[in-house]
């Protein structure tokens, strides 16, 4: 069983590209409802929640863990892998390589939080795969909070995305890459707004490190059966499961943690 969690819905946006990769495994997913959103918060606090997430998994014994959130992956990640040495943790940034090695103008933007933009983790991981390209930082926190009330389109999405698709073209990005697992299911508005650019996120990345993880300990899905999900929140289970039914496509019914 893989275990995974987010500060919220977002990190549904991974789950669906893991359940596309390993449609045999059996998922739970923990919404930290009553917490989001993380990237406003203290290190020290996500870090704090971040384990709480991680003891409410190990509760179920699952082979891994995902941490579906950028702004847990980018603070917290770390120190989770110090706690839990016997536990394979797999994070998420943002696909920075990618974005620098195919960018033709040499210029790429990043949209996340204000944390994920601000942590070591990206300053590192910036140093590394995109110190030739320049970088337009958009931390765009409104839009987290626009998934999590299940609010893809409209004019107060539309309004949103345009403003930043207008400093996105200004600074002649052709590439941006989406650096919270919320951002995903805007995709097609952003998309849209920002014709002729590409746009990049990390739940396929994701999904394939996790296959590598699982085939390296040798914990390779029961194929004679179909996988399952098991959805847990922090929150109101009926509000958590209304919004993930929409931006997932299917009925979900979640329970409280």
């Amino acid at each position: 069983m893989i275990g995974v969690f987010d500060s919220g819905v977002g990190g549904l946006s991974v789950l669906r590209e893991m359940r596309k990769a390993l449609p045999q495994s059996d998922f739970l997913y923990f919404g930290d409802t009553a917490n989001v959103p993380y990237g406003g918060r203290k290190d020290e606090h996500v870090r704090q929640l971040s384990e709480a997430a991680v003891q409410r998994l190990l509760k179920f014994n699952p082979d891994l863990v995902v941490v579906a959130c950028n702004t847990a992956t980018s603070i917290a990640i770390n120190q989770l892998r110090l706690d839990h040495t016997k536990l394979p943790i797999v994070g998420v940034v943002p696909v920075l390589k990618t974005a620098a090695e195919q960018t033709k103008t040499n210029k790429i933007a990043v949209l996340a939080t204000v944390a994920t933009l601000t942590s070591r983790t990206y300053a590192d991981l910036k140093e590394q795969f995109a110190r030739d390209v320049e970088v337009l930082e958009l931390a765009l926190p409104e839009w987290v909070l626009l998934v999590e009330r299940g609010i893809l389109d409209g004019p107060e999405v539309q309004q949103s995305v345009q403003q930043a698709a207008e400093r996105i073209r200004s600074s002649g990005a052709d590439i941006v890459t989406l650096g919270c697992t919320h951002f995903p299911f805007l995709r097609p508005t952003i998309v849209a707004a920002m014709p002729g650019i590409e746009v990049l996120d990390s739940g396929p990345a994701v999904a394939r490190q996790v296959v590598r993880v699982l085939t390296a300990n040798q914990k390779p899905p029961d194929q004679s059966k179909a996988g399952s999900v098991t959805y847990l929140c922090s929150g109101d289970p009926a509000a958590f499961s209304q919004v993930a039914t929409r931006l997932l496509g299917e009925t979900v019914s979640a329970r409280k943690a």
